[in-house]
């Protein structure tokens, strides 16, 4: 009775398209949102209620934080592509077409911030092109596949480049750590199989 247990209790709790989408989504922002929020706070010494006093901080703190989510996001995805490649066998191009299309519905559900002006268009091709691109060569470890985020979320960082840049090996060590320390996630809760076979039947590929 007790290996049941154990089975049952080591069973992948990420078993369908939707799921996966939505624990990718709350990773990405909590990623984000921790980092930019979390650097800012101990480089000025101040809460951020205090630094939202101030209009021009708060404008690039907000554009900041989307881009920062829309680059986690696009990682993670790119990290989830290596793990569900395998199960997806002989059908490379249509992995991608469902793992774009599912990282665009998840955009879409956030109303596009007023810097997009042309909405979440472009980040939704660029997905599809990195999913493209990263099924050219075996699966990329996490600590690689993040640094695309961690240099957005410095780039993008509302805090004068001139004050951030001693910071920047730091910065990038902790977006690392943050996603690195969700390898066991995708490795224990991910059921490949079966979220493979809830994305190839959801929408019918050309």
């Amino acid at each position: 009775m007790f290996r049941q247990l154990l089975q049952r209790w080591r069973r992948p709790a990420i078993v369908t398209a939707d799921a996966l989408g939505t624990f990718l989504d709350q990773n990405a922002s909590l990623i984000a949102q921790k980092t930019i929020i979390g650097y800012c706070t101990v480089k000025t010494m101040l809460p951020l209620a205090e630094l939202m006093k101030e209009q021009r901080f708060a404008d690039a703190m907000e554009l900041s934080r989307w881009e920062a989510y829309a680059a986690a996001l696009s990682d993670m995805f790119v990290v989830a592509e290596g793990r569900l490649r395998e199960a997806a066998a002989g059908r490379p191009y249509d992995l991608v077409e469902r793992l774009a299309a599912l990282f665009e519905t998840i955009l879409n559900r956030h109303p596009a911030p007023a810097h997009k002006t042309g909405g979440w268009a472009a980040d939704a091709a660029a997905m599809r092109q990195r999913l493209t691109t990263a099924q050219l060569a075996p699966p990329m470890a996490m600590a690689d596949i993040v640094l695309t985020c961690a240099e957005k979320i410095y780039v993008t960082l509302p805090i004068h480049e001139r004050l951030r840049e001693p910071d920047k090996p730091a910065i990038v060590a902790n977006v690392q750590f943050m996603m690195v320390g969700m390898a066991h996630r995708f490795d224990t809760e991910i059921d490949s199989a079966a979220i493979v076979a809830d994305l190839m039947g959801a929408t019918r590929v050309p």
